[in-house]
């Protein structure tokens, strides 16, 4: 149907269409009220690749999500449609998600499917049926339209054409809805019934051998294995069984892996997320009993051959030279040693982990750079203005957070002879205990040919009132030359809420905002790095902006006392904003 055509029958369409039962979901939002984004998702395409629903939306007029069934007559009916969808929309601003529903279907198979039905490839693949009944779909050959905003403007069948395809369709319902979208107006149908057969989940059984180990091994062991980060090894059954209920709560809510950031904002190459096929399989085991399965399909666990270190074997381990006694309780003071490692050379570091041995016991370690002949009282005297520029920070190492990682070609420098300077602030938990906390360093093959660099984006001025639930400050950075920034790491205390960095091109009112990175519910006990998938460039003279919320009431579980005006502060019960960046200056 020609645009002008289908544009004069938009009238007569919501008239005439057949109408699905009003849902709640279509409710559109009262005034003054955020309208609900689409739920997201995030699934293994049949090329391998990942593909998320809300990281697809950027720089896109709209998003069409369709589900489709090997099985179903109706859906092999509807592919020629769909790939006429796309041919006509897609270089028009729309993204096209076509999702295989098939019941235990894989990548072999959807190949076939949209090989033999003239699909563009790849297909996503849901053998859980875990999407469509977010968003109220039970049936096969359906589809949604998402505006920019992720909002859905249409849900249901493709077009009116019978179900058998004994006739032409009269109504392009997914069309019309494009259509809508292109001239910024709501589509004249909201909502119809799909004509497909009923999507079902699997009922292959789950076990840990066939099912959850090689998931496991591969998703979760690197942190959940002696000496790391997670509180429990998951290497094998015994490890994992008493643990399903929890395995099962924690995924599917989202609490694990700990990854924070909203996916609308930026693609980062450290990305820890499960697929909603990952999730379902965890739900499903853990509901069935958490059954072992057929012990000739056991899987022998991975093998770390790194003495426990995220980075594999370092290079060289320095440590504290006598352990630090912690009390089980009260408050501990800021600790500062001094650890001259004799280096002999010039060394450039690709990448570091700090490694306390008290791990529960630690808030946080700080490993400070003393450059040869300087003095530690100029480390300490460049904290006090929270710069950390002057304080020569090297690595860190808070609740959860993965080692510092560095580009190919990019390095930080050690020179001969440099001394590190632990800040080294313990939280007793009511066991008395010690720690001596060691530093890894893994070394550039060759000497790079960029230096990295860490800045903290901070603000001193925090004035958190009693009870107050939304409480937003801001700081900001203005680059003297042309940069790439690597990394990004927000650092707040129990009342952080959300942090936010942003780029910040051109002032006054030609001033433009974009948002690099929103970590929309941040975790105190699971920080994380964020390192974008290509680095962030800045000219000279542009601005990056972080802006941290805080939850100072009593609906926040982790606050020490919601009736404290709080400050900034070291200790936990305090609070900080600290936005901390990695980046290389240009040459």
């Amino acid at each position: 149907m020609a645009r002008s055509s289908r544009l004069a029958a938009l009238l007569l369409l919501a008239a005439t269409a057949p109408l699905a039962p009003a849902r709640g979901g279509d409710r559109p939002a009262a005034p003054g009220e955020p309208a609900a984004l689409a739920p997201e998702f995030l699934l293994e395409a049949s090329d391998g690749t990942r593909v998320s629903l809300h990281a697809e939306r950027q720089d896109r007029v709209g998003t069409v999500v369709l589900f489709l069934d090997e099985q179903c007559p109706v859906s092999a009916r509807a592919c020629a449609a769909i790939a006429r969808l796309v041919a006509d929309y897609a270089d028009q601003g729309f993204t096209f998600l076509l999702i295989d529903a098939t019941a235990d279907c894989d990548a072999k198979s959807a190949a076939a499917f949209a090989k033999a039905n003239g699909l563009p490839e790849p297909l996503l693949l849901d053998p859980q049926n875990s999407v469509a009944p977010r968003f109220e779909l039970a049936r096969g050959a359906a589809a949604v339209v998402l505006d920019r905003e992720l909002q859905v403007v249409y849900r249901g069948a493709l077009d009116d054409r019978p179900a058998d395809g004994s006739a032409h369709a009269r109504h392009e319902f997914v069309a019309d809805a494009l259509e809508a979208l292109l001239i910024e107006e709501a589509p004249a149908v909201a909502a119809t019934e799909p004509p497909g057969r009923p999507l079902a989940a699997s009922t292959r059984a789950v076990t840990f051998h066939g099912d959850v180990a090689p998931l496991l091994h591969r998703e979760c062991a690197d942190c959940h294995r002696p000496g790391q980060v997670g509180p429990m090894a998951l290497l094998d059954f015994d490890d994992a069984q008493g643990w399903a209920p929890q395995i099962a709560e924690v995924t599917g809510n989202g609490r694990m892996p700990p990854w924070h950031a909203d996916p609308r904002h930026g693609r980062f190459q450290n990305e820890r997320r499960l697929t909603d096929t990952q999730k379902a399989l965890l739900a499903r085991w853990a509901a069935a009993g958490a059954p072992e399965g057929d012990a000739k399909q056991k899987r022998t666990p991975p093998v770390y051959d790194d003495g426990g270190w995220a980075i594999g074997t370092p290079d060289l381990v320095i440590q504290l030279d006598e352990p630090q006694p912690i009390p089980a309780d009260g408050y501990v003071d800021y600790r500062y040693e001094l650890v001259d490692p004799k280096i002999t050379e010039d060394l450039w570091v690709q990448a570091c982990e700090i490694r306390p041995t008290a791990r529960d016991a630690t808030h946080h370690v700080l490993a400070l750079y003393i450059p040869p002949g300087k003095s530690p009282l100029s480390a300490l005297s460049g904290l006090q203005d929270g710069s950390i520029i002057g304080a020569g920070y090297f690595a860190v190492q808070v609740p959860g957070c993965r080692p510092n990682l560095y580009p190919e070609g990019a390095g930080k420098k050690i020179e001969k002879g440099a001394k590190f300077l632990f800040q080294l602030h313990y939280t007793p938990n009511g066991k008395a205990t010690s720690d001596q906390c060691q530093l890894g360093f893994k070394f550039c093959a060759t000497p790079p040919k960029d230096e990295v660099k860490t800045r903290g984006v901070f603000s001193y001025n925090l004035r958190i009132p009693p009870n107050e639930a939304r409480y937003v400050t801001t700081a900001s950075f203005t680059f003297p030359k042309a940069t790439r920034l690597i990394s990004m790491f927000p650092h707040m205390h129990t009342r952080g809420s959300a942090f936010k960095f942003e780029k910040v091109s051109g002032k006054g009112d030609d001033a433009v905002q974009s948002v690099l990175c929103d970590v929309p519910k941040y975790d105190f006990n699971w920080q994380n790095f964020y390192l974008p998938e290509e680095p962030v460039r800045f000219a000279a003279g542009e601005t990056l902006l972080c802006t941290a919320a805080y939850d100072n009431s009593k609906g926040n579980p982790f606050n020490p006392d919601p009736n404290r005006m709080v400050f900034w502060g070291e200790q936990t019960y305090e609070e900080m904003m600290i936005g901390y960046i990695d980046y290389i200056e240009e040459k």
